[in-house]
């Protein structure tokens, strides 16, 4: 599993049949049924360029995902009816993880160390807008997450906050809030996914540090004074395979050379020794003990990554099961 798992916030929908109905009312502004059945002529009734063409603006109160107005998916999955023919997700992805109610195979998942570096618009405007937006009221580092009581969300949001600022605000620890976004999209329920199958499953976790020539195309690094530099999303999908731009690894320094026949040979995790991999074993994670393998210029076995333990402290204070996210 790459680029996050099922538990992820991006992974799951809360308001599916409100954007459905908002679709509905953006196509046809005489459209005013709360019908399912007059809901699904209407969209029959139009081209899929009339649908795909269309724009609907998630409510703040909406988003799926921590971050500033609009930033989040619309379209992603759904928990289904069980009755309802071919219903292929019927219960809270989390639970259904943590319970064993999922395909019980041998698993290998992992992130880049800086996964929010993932996007050409990506810039310090971008950081220091969304540092404001999150330091203004501190429910929106929990948003629609989780479900908490009362004002658990903002006591939550601003432990969480603390974790990376020691207390203090993001608009003054931009580095910190880049740290943040990349652990609550993608690092933190990575994780959480790894130590939850391993009840039920070999599992094998790592972590992509090796910043390279090669991998440098999928973000640009931000001008951010306390800024931990580390590899964008997607850059490690450039030392698997090529991509249109048809390139060739071996034009690349012998370290990216070296980095590409890593991922090849470890992606097909075993137990032996390899001169390649410097005769490191790859452990498998184990539900009290999560460790994992940094790929950098060297491979390293390391234990308990980025702050999983802290974050985990926080959501299982606050947070109301049954969890769907993590």
């Amino acid at each position: 599993m790459q680029s996050g798992t099922g538990i992820c916030a991006f992974a799951h929908q809360n308001f599916a049949r409100n954007f459905a109905f908002m679709l509905g009312r953006a196509l046809d502004p005489k459209f005013i049924s709360a019908n399912s059945t007059d809901l699904l002529n209407l969209l029959q009734s139009k081209t899929a360029s009339d649908i795909m063409l269309t724009e609907i603006i998630p409510p703040s109160e909406m988003e799926s995902e921590v971050g500033k107005d609009h930033d989040g998916l619309i379209w992603i999955p759904v928990i289904e009816r069980e009755q309802l023919p071919g219903a292929f997700i019927t219960g809270p992805m989390h639970e259904d993880v943590k319970n064993g109610n999922i395909n019980k195979v041998s698993t290998l998942l992992g992130f880049n160390s800086q996964e929010w570096i993932n996007s050409s618009e990506y810039n310090k405007t971008v950081v220091e807008e969304l540092a404001l937006f999150l330091d203004e009221n501190l429910n929106r580092l929990i948003n629609n997450n989780f479900k908490m009581d009362g004002n658990n969300s903002y006591i939550a949001g601003g432990k969480l906050r603390d974790i990376y600022t020691n207390g203090e605000k993001f608009q003054d620890h931009l580095g910190s809030l880049v740290k943040f976004m990349s652990d609550v999209k993608f690092t933190t329920p990575t994780i959480r996914e790894a130590v939850l199958q391993a009840n039920y499953s070999d599992v094998y976790l790592y972590q992509f540090s090796y910043l390279g020539p090669l991998g440098q195309f999928a973000g640009v690094i931000p001008d951010v004074d306390d800024l931990e530099v580390g590899v964008p999303h997607a850059s490690d999908t450039r030392y698997m395979w090529s991509d249109s731009r048809n390139y060739d690894v071996y034009e690349y320094p012998i370290t990216d050379i070296l980095a590409h026949k890593r991922l090849l040979k470890l992606w097909n995790p075993t137990p032996e020794a390899d001169v390649l991999l410097q005769n490191v074993i790859w452990p498998k994670v184990s539900p009290d003990n999560i460790k994992y393998l940094n790929i950098d210029t060297t491979l390293e076995v390391k234990e308990d990554p980025k702050e999983y333990k802290k974050f985990k402290e926080v959501i299982d204070t606050y947070a109301i099961p049954p969890l769907i996210n993590y």
